[in-house]
């Protein structure tokens, strides 16, 4: 690594039993104030099994099959599912104990947020301009051990007319 230069690097820590351990990390370095660098490591194993997130989305008031990449009109409200979700730990209806829904990516200028809020498994998101959205969503169970994965939902809003005039402003 150059002078004040940085590298990342991931640590995988994979218990094969449901107890305490530690350990450390050494860094070398021809840095003889700094090396070694030492950083300890501690972990918990546990049997809790990640829940699973499942999430959907179709446009609102329509019949339209749910699904996780859907076309919409801009204007359109979006309603989203995430009650598919599920813990294997605990498969009944108190497994999942929150949601956390996340715009990941949206048109430049997009002010779009979350009805009621991003905290619930069915909120809905008004498309206010054209473009790509990517909404994710995290489901945490009754350990508040979060989804391994998050789903993904994708929605292409696409103009339905020849010419399509979108105005934005900034406002304070």
């Amino acid at each position: 690594i150059d002078i004040g230069g940085t590298a990342s690097f991931v640590v995988n820590y994979a218990p094969t039993a449901e107890a305490a351990n530690s350990g450390q990390i050494e860094i070398l370095s021809n840095d003889s104030a700094k090396t070694p660098l030492v950083i300890p490591v501690n972990g918990r194993g546990s049997n809790n099994v990640c829940p699973t997130a499942v999430g959907k989305a179709r446009v609102q008031g329509t019949q339209n099959p749910w699904g996780d990449s859907v076309e919409v009109l801009p204007l359109d409200t979006i309603e989203f599912d995430g009650s598919e979700s599920t813990d294997p730990d605990n498969p009944g209806p108190d497994g999942i104990r929150s949601y956390e829904w996340t715009i990941i990516e949206r048109p430049a200028d997009s002010t779009t947020q979350f009805a009621p809020n991003n905290t619930v498994a069915n909120p809905s998101l008004f498309v206010d301009l054209a473009g790509r959205y990517v909404i994710e969503l995290t489901v945490y169970d009754s350990s508040n051990l979060a989804s391994c994965e998050a789903a993904t939902v994708t929605l292409l809003a696409t103009p339905d007319e020849d010419i399509h005039v979108q105005l934005v402003w900034d406002t304070d």
